[in-house]
C-alpha cells in the first residue's frame, strides 16, 4: 500500500483498553517495519502523515522554525533500526524538556499506581 502512495497513519494512540500510549506506538512502529515499511516510512505514519491528514502540517509533523516542537530525543538512530525508538533520552513537550531521569520517575509513579489499583481490584 505504501509503495502505491497510500498514506498510512499510526493508530494505537487512540483510547483502547490495554493500549498504553507511547508503548503501544513503539510496538506499532515495529510491526509496520516488520510488515515491510522502511523505518523512515514507519516514522512518517506517526508524524508527517497524520499532520497532513488532519490539515495541521503548517504547525506539526516536522521540525521547522515556527512549528510546535514536541519531540522525543533518542540515543540511537531509528532510521537504522526502528527498535531504537525505545532508547529515549528526553522528551520536549510544549517547550519543556523532560530528561531521562524524570521520565523514569514518572514511569515508576505509574507503575506504583497500577500496582495499588491491581491490589485493590484483585487483578
Amino acid at each position: 500500500m505504501e509503495q502505491r502512495g497510500v498514506r498510512i497513519l499510526a493508530g494505537t494512540e487512540t483510547p483502547y483498553p490495554y493500549c498504553v500510549p507511547g508503548f503501544a506506538l513503539r510496538e506499532e512502529l515495529a510491526l509496520l517495519a516488520e510488515a515491510g515499511l522502511s523505518p523512515a516510512a514507519a516514522l512518517r505514519t506517526a508524524t508527517w502523515n497524520p499532520a497532513e491528514f488532519l490539515h495541521v502540517s503548517r504547525d506539526y509533523g516536522s521540525l521547522e522554525p515556527g512549528k510546535a516542537a514536541d519531540l522525543v530525543v533518542l540515543d540511537a538512530n531509528p532510521l537504522i533500526a526502528i527498535a531504537n525508538t525505545t532508547r529515549i533520552q528526553a522528551v520536549m513537550r510544549r517547550g519543556h524538556l523532560i530528561e531521562a531521569a524524570a521520565l523514569r520517575s514518572m514511569l515508576d509513579g505509574v507503575r506504583a499506581e497500577v500496582g495499588k489499583n491491581a491490589a485493590t481490584t484483585g487483578r
